[in-house]
């Protein structure tokens, strides 16, 4: 099948309000020139400030939807967000890997909602422990943030951890909830090569749904033949476009760049 646009497809849970999740990963492909494809993994209760509930889809129904896309599109990225286990995320990846063995996952590991829900719990990384490494070990990118990354490091020094992680899989590690260095994205490469990546923190109203964005965007530079390096610069500005749209908590995804805006948030 021809397009004019590259097909990029979404493992995603479903957000009411359309800040964060499938919806949110959708309006990023369609700005970004890319058609998106969605499979949906969870059934949300939220809005962009209140979590109540977290209703999962059944995997069966999730690998029905999976294998008939995959075998009608030629999708080259596939994005991850919010999965009900390890275990099943490995089951997923092993259809994925199957139908489309080409095709480059980018796993977005999400613990908790920005409205203090939690997904998993710690001990799930060690009673899933060889699912997660299986997981990780068919990944092309995985993109947390700070405290998600402590969480999988599970008791190792985070420098030990990125170090061991970055030999099987390059790693993006969101720089939003750091302390020091807040808003400073860092770039691990398979073949060693670590990058900084610089916003502007200081003109950005905080929104719901950031993480899931950057990703999103992310595979979309991606898929369109950007370097991992220049994909991930340009998703970290889209995101900073996105939370300098308005001072609510939602982003707004325009089809220009409102720089002046910028100027008074």
């Amino acid at each position: 099948m021809k397009t004019e646009r590259p097909y990029v497809l979404t493992l995603a849970g479903f957000d009411p309000s359309a800040g964060a999740g499938l919806l949110a990963d959708i309006k990023t492909f369609e700005q970004l020139h890319c058609y998106g494809l969605a499979v949906q993994t969870a059934n949300t209760i939220q809005t962009d400030d209140t979590f109540t509930a977290c209703h999962w889809i059944a995997k069966d129904i999730i690998i029905e939807q999976l294998s008939i896309v995959l075998k009608r599109f030629p999708v080259a990225y596939i994005k991850v967000g919010i999965v009900e286990s390890w275990s099943v995320l490995e089951e997923l990846i092993g259809v994925m890997k199957t139908i489309k063995p080409e095709a480059k996952i980018v796993f977005d590991p999400i613990f908790s909602a920005s409205a203090n829900f939690d997904f998993h719990s710690e001990a799930s990384i060690q009673t899933e422990k060889l699912a997660l490494e299986n997981v990780l070990s068919h990944c092309y990118l995985i993109t947390p943030n700070y405290n998600e990354l402590q969480i999988m490091a599970n008791g190792i020094a985070t420098e030990d951890f990125l170090k061991m992680l970055s030999t099987t899989t390059n790693v993006l590690v969101k720089g939003g909830h750091k302390k020091i260095e807040k808003g400073i994205d860092q770039l691990y490469t398979t073949i060693g090569t670590v990058y900084e990546i610089k916003g502007i923190p200081e003109l950005l109203s905080a929104k719901h749904g950031t993480g899931c964005i950057l990703s999103a965007a992310l595979i979309a530079e991606l898929a369109k033949g950007k370097s991992l390096l220049e994909a991930s610069k340009k998703a970290k500005n889209y995101v900073e476009q996105r939370m300098g749209s308005n001072t609510t908590l939602l982003a707004y995804h325009t089809s220009y760049e409102n720089k002046n805006r910028l100027k008074y948030i």
